[in-house]
């Protein structure tokens, strides 16, 4: 399937609903896709994903979504220089439908892999028609019914469309589709040819006019082949034309002389079962320079119209061959000056030779530009959820405001680090020093945020603000937020002071309570926290002490019933708060029961229990 369906669906939904319904949707069909390219060939899967899922994201049912779908493809197309071309398939709504087909034809030069369907009309009356479609795509028919429908209203005719029949044989789907519509058109008179004067043609001049002409009876036995036909199908003359030909198209089955009569008004493509080729000796040795072969010879397609000759009780293929390529056709025995000049023949050869390379050099192009797009709009995603939570950064895609994406949370987990003696240290080194230093912890502490689940808010200098329980929000934030500070104090550990070479040492508060979060302003925009519970966790920083992690009341009382090893520290005098009893969070209890003390308290104990060494005498 082309890219051009998909990208049309895309658009419907972008326009109608809004980037946010797109951007549900595309989750819910798991797509990575952001866009599509109209020449590219995807997955047919991909459409019937995408059905699904906005189907269930719409609450409409599928047959209403794909209806929708199919209506706006073609209001879509004509952005595509499509629409006048839909316009002059024919005077009326009743020459469109007959042309169908050919309107396919003419979309494979622009869309070489499409595999098109089938329509075949019958049963015209005043009032309407049937419409035979067939395919290979399963799922479809309420797509179709879209199209037609719309098609109608360019015509300015009010379709009422009504399923009669459908089967299913093998891979295809037979759909018997009955249109009612005004189609008094079929009534005008057709004027009639006149000639001044006798007008005979010899069957040599005929055969000579359409060089690749086929002329059979009732009975499909061939009577008459064209000139050049019959140089490289010498065989032909007095076999049924269904022994030496398949029918591709219309497709209808097997080639007899009833249903031949009921689509006269279809086009028909016939293909040889056998290779063909006017050359006798071996294809290894057959060369021109430029020209590359394949062996066996190609099977020869003629594209063509069905005209029945009543006065004579026979029929007339007047056709052309449809080769792929210049070089199938030089194989084929058959060359640019046996065709005829008085149809596009040699046209459509000498184009489709010089255009196609140029087309394959555009779509490449393209999918390269697109490659790069897709690769840029992940690296400016990736860039932005590290600025702003996904969830967030993804209502602000959607056209919310920021000032709308603020929600209060009454039950968060903040936390505040800074390293000890840092003016001092800093001091000491050079500014490029500083800054590595910092990196160096820094990083360690975004892989730590990951680990644990917490959200990195801001680095204000040497301070680093961590967040859990917003803006997704967790029962756990307290259990999440203690783990990132016991691993945050073990990474500090390793990480030295160049101006004296001994370990860095932080301090860490923690508390817990009520927040508003969200961003905040018109540019440089950032996920901020605001409120009382931000001081008071800046404040447990503060008054802590060198690689010991201060909490509050309120976190300490959260932790009540885990693995974390509390210890009451006392009452501490807070600014702008007074007197506040806080707590030492210790360790973690390891699975037998026993403590786990952070590094620093490890190797504070480790020295303090170690036998000082013996005098050297």
């Amino acid at each position: 399937m082309y890219g051009l369906l998909l990208d049309s669906i895309q658009k419907f939904l972008r326009e109608k609903y809004g980037e946010r319904y797109w951007a549900n949707i595309r989750r819910r069909a798991k797509l990575k896709n952001h866009w599509f390219v109209t020449h590219e060939v995807y997955s047919d899967s991909v459409m019937m994903d995408l059905v699904d899922a906005a189907a269930a994201e719409l609450g409409e049912d599928r047959d209403t979504v794909m209806t929708m779908f199919g209506e706006y493809f073609v209001e879509n197309i004509g952005r595509y220089g499509y629409a006048r071309l839909l316009r002059v398939l024919g005077r009326d709504l009743r020459d469109f439908l007959n042309g169908l087909d050919d309107l396919h034809e003419y979309l494979r030069f622009s869309y070489p892999k499409m595999r098109p369907p089938s329509f075949i009309c019958e049963n015209e009356t005043p009032e309407g028609m049937l419409l035979h479609y067939t395919t290979r795509r399963k799922g479809y028919l309420c797509y179709v019914i879209g199209q037609l429908k719309t098609v109608g209203k360019i015509y300015g005719k009010d379709l009422s469309i009504s399923v009669l029949e459908q089967q299913e044989n093998g891979e295809e789907c037979h759909f018997t589709l009955d249109l009612e519509f005004d189609n008094s058109e079929m009534l005008r008179p057709r004027r009639p040819s006149a000639f001044g004067m006798d007008f005979t043609v010899s069957d040599e001049r005929f055969l000579g006019i359409f060089p690749f002409c086929l002329v059979f009876g009732p009975d499909l036995v061939i009577t008459r082949v064209g000139q050049k036909l019959l140089e490289v199908m010498p065989h032909i003359l007095g076999k049924k034309i269904s022994e030496v030909f398949n029918l591709r198209k219309p497709q209808f089955g097997k080639l007899n002389w009833s249903t031949i009569c009921m689509h006269t008004n279809c086009m028909f493509e016939l293909i040889s079962t056998d290779g063909v080729s006017r050359f006798q000796h071996p294809v290894h040795d057959r060369s021109s320079p430029g020209m590359e072969y394949s062996a066996p010879p190609p099977q020869l397609k003629l594209k063509g119209q069905m005209m029945r000759m009543v006065e004579l009780d026979c029929m007339v293929f007047l056709s052309s061959p449809a080769m792929d390529s210049p070089e199938d056709l030089y194989e084929s025995g058959i060359f640019i000056n046996d065709l005829s000049m008085h149809d596009s023949s040699r046209d459509f050869i000498l184009a489709g030779s010089q255009q196609n390379p140029e087309l394959n050099l555009a779509l490449d192009q393209e999918k390269i530009r697109s490659a790069q797009l897709e690769e840029s709009v992940q690296r400016t995603d990736q860039l932005l959820y590290q600025m702003i939570p996904k969830p967030i950064a993804d209502q602000l895609r959607n056209g919310e405001t920021p000032l709308n994406t603020c929600q209060e949370f009454p039950s968060v987990s903040l936390l505040f680090t800074d390293i000890v003696s840092f003016t001092p240290m800093c001091s000491r080194l050079r500014p490029m020093e500083v800054v590595c230093v910092l990196n160096a912890m820094y990083v360690a502490y975004d892989s730590l945020c990951e680990k644990h689940h917490v959200y990195k808010v801001e680095t204000i200098g040497d301070a680093y603000m961590v967040l859990s329980g917003a803006p997704i929000y967790t029962p756990h934030h307290a259990e999440y937020i203690t783990d990132f500070a016991l691993s945050a104090i073990e990474a500090t550990s390793k990480i030295n002071d160049p101006s004296t070479n001994n370990s860095l040492k932080i301090r860490v508060g923690i508390h817990s309570g009520t927040v508003v979060a969200g961003v905040v302003g018109a540019s440089i925009l950032r996920y901020d926290v605001y409120g009382d519970t931000v001081n008071v966790a800046a404040r447990m920083e503060a008054t802590g002490e060198p690689m010991k992690i201060h909490i509050s009341e309120h976190t300490a009382e959260l932790l009540q019933n885990t693995n974390f090893i509390v210890k009451e520290r006392g009452r501490v005098e807070v600014k702008g708060k007074g007197l506040m009893t806080t707590y030492w969070v210790t360790g973690k209890k390891s699975s037998s029961g026993e403590g786990t003390l952070n590094p620093f308290q490890r190797q504070k104990q480790a020295s303090i229990s170690s036998p000082s060494p013996s005098p050297s005498r």
